[in-house]
């Protein structure tokens, strides 16, 4: 099948979730349309066996000659018997593979006569046919495959359709996909979105990496952030040399976050080029940012051995060990204290129990799992379970109460509730803290997705708060908003986690 085959496939399926038309038109008066405008010296092409289909035996096959109209006739009708079918089993894969088959099959003369009869159709017909004829003239005529697309648009309100339509032209047609891309540049501006151009880019990155790095600039110069649109330049790549000559156009654009693509996929195909990449910059501010930046991305992707490499490099194990178990992702939690209970010569329990601390607002129920799995000291025990009982409360009131029912210390943990909630009484940070989260978050709304802005508010009212922004998704969004706000607790000594507060605009919970 041809690449644009199950593209379109997809398409119509989805229009035709939207329509389920009552009309039934007939499609036979296309042929003295398609006798006038082709010429003897232009025959049509041979009727293609591909499918077998099932006859209307009604029709009189001894009316028609064996010429051109008669096999154009009988291509109509048969599309005209599929399209009827359709309304009544639109889920039937062997009638649309049919008709995509009947369509593909069409000269451009017979293509325009279709076309001219489409205003003729009922809804669930005319959305049926434009998707396919779309496909069929990227192969014939990009140009008014375009021009058919915008003008028959099934989903006007979305700029995705003709974006598609758009990529699907540049595989067949790179030069006029270039001309595509670089339409609107002469209105680009810093409001101007490409994300919708990132399946664009992926086809003609894989064609001239070098001139869409080009073209990328050009955006840039109007004002256009460009780096959300890096990232499908940068999963259509599977080598290291591929992702080096990447990472190389990426670094002259002269802005280090433009590079988080590129090392993003890199640290997934091979850590070891990776890293020689970054340890042969000769700007030493610019090799500590990008190593940092490929740690945390590696810790994302593969926890284990990015904390295998980042214990051996380092001759301070418990400063190491600190940054790891900051680092750890919270959705390979039990992977981290398998990987602790391997380590020779530390004190396991300790980092445990800072591994356990960090997950408990993100997985309290994990940490309730495996409490047993860390020993704690008497003044620590009592912080500890009250931390774990506030983050379980916050989702379950009855989990939580069950939690507190089952602790030996369930006294102390009591007295310490009442000890904060008085202490809380006589504070007027609370207003504070709110006062000044808020004034950061209402900067944090002015950027796009994917963002996520997090924060770490103590029983006392001291906070810390990060945010990050313009992320690929929301999982490293989310990841690098807790990385910031995290540095910002541990330097205000606080003993509360940082939780997300919003993950794009939408508020996880109120201050």
């Amino acid at each position: 099948m041809k690449n644009t085959y199950w593209i379109l496939i997809i398409a119509v399926t989805f229009v035709l979730g939207f329509y389920l038309g009552q009309q039934k038109s007939s499609i036979g008066s296309l042929v003295t349309n398609v006798e006038n405008n082709t010429s003897s010296s232009q025959p049509m092409p041979p009727e293609k066996k591909t499918i077998e289909l099932t006859r209307n035996k009604t029709i009189n096959s001894q009316a028609h000659n064996d010429d051109g109209s008669s096999a154009t006739l009988d291509k109509f009708e048969q599309i005209d018997q599929l399209l009827q079918s359709l309304e009544t089993k639109p889920e039937d894969q062997k009638l649309l593979i049919a008709l995509y088959s009947h369509i593909n099959e069409l000269s451009l003369i017979e293509l325009e006569s279709v076309i001219q009869t489409l205003n003729d159709k009922n809804e669930t017909q005319r959305n049926m046919l434009v998707q396919l004829i779309v496909g069929r003239l990227i192969e014939l005529d990009p140009k008014k495959a375009l021009s058919f697309a915008q003008q028959y648009n099934p989903v006007p309100e979305s700029d995705y359709y003709l974006a598609m339509i758009k990529a699907t032209i540049a595989e067949q047609d790179p030069e006029y996909g270039f001309e595509l891309f670089l339409e609107d540049i002469h209105t680009a501006n810093s409001e101007t979105e490409l994300t919708s151009y990132s399946t664009l880019i992926g086809v003609l990155a894989k064609h001239d990496l070098n001139r869409l790095m080009d073209s990328l600039l050009q955006y840039k110069k109007q004002g256009v952030d460009i780096s959300g649109s890096l990232w499908s330049i940068s999963s259509d790549l599977k080598s290291s040399d591929k992702m080096s000559n990447l990472f190389d156009q990426l670094k002259q654009l002269d802005d280090l976050n433009l590079l988080d693509s590129a090392i993003y996929k890199w640290i997934e195909i091979s850590a070891d080029d990776l890293f020689n990449k970054l340890n042969d910059i000769d700007d030493a501010h610019e090799r500590k940012v990008l190593i940092e930046k490929a740690q945390r991305y590696w810790f994302i992707k593969d926890p284990e051995n990015a904390a295998d490499s980042l214990l051996l490099d380092e001759e301070n194990k418990n400063e190491a060990l600190n940054d790891i178990v900051q680092s750890w992702p919270s959705d390979k939690a039990e992977q981290g204290l398998i990987w602790l209970s391997r380590q020779e010569g530390i004190d396991v329990n300790r980092f445990k129990v800072e591994l356990l601390d960090g997950f408990i607002y993100s997985r309290p129920e994990f940490v309730q799992a495996h409490i047993g799995d860390i020993e704690l000291d008497k003044d620590d025990q009592a912080e500890f379970h009250l931390k774990l009982y506030l983050q379980l409360k916050d989702r379950s009131a009855n989990k939580a109460e069950q939690f507190l029912d089952g602790l030996s210390n369930k006294n102390d943990v009591i007295a310490l509730i009442e000890e904060k909630a008085e202490k809380s009484k006589e504070s007027t940070l609370v207003i504070n803290y709110r006062d000044a989260i808020n004034k950061a978050f209402s900067n944090y709304y002015n950027y796009k997705e994917s963002k996520a802005f997090a924060v770490a508010i103590d029983s006392d009212g001291n906070f810390a708060w990060g945010q990050n922004v313009n992320r690929a998704n929301q999982s490293i969004a989310n990841q690098a908003a807790l990385e910031v706000c995290e540095k910002y607790r541990r330097q205000e000594n606080l003993t509360s986690a940082c939780r997300i507060y919003a993950e794009g605009d939408v508020l996880m919970f109120d201050l």
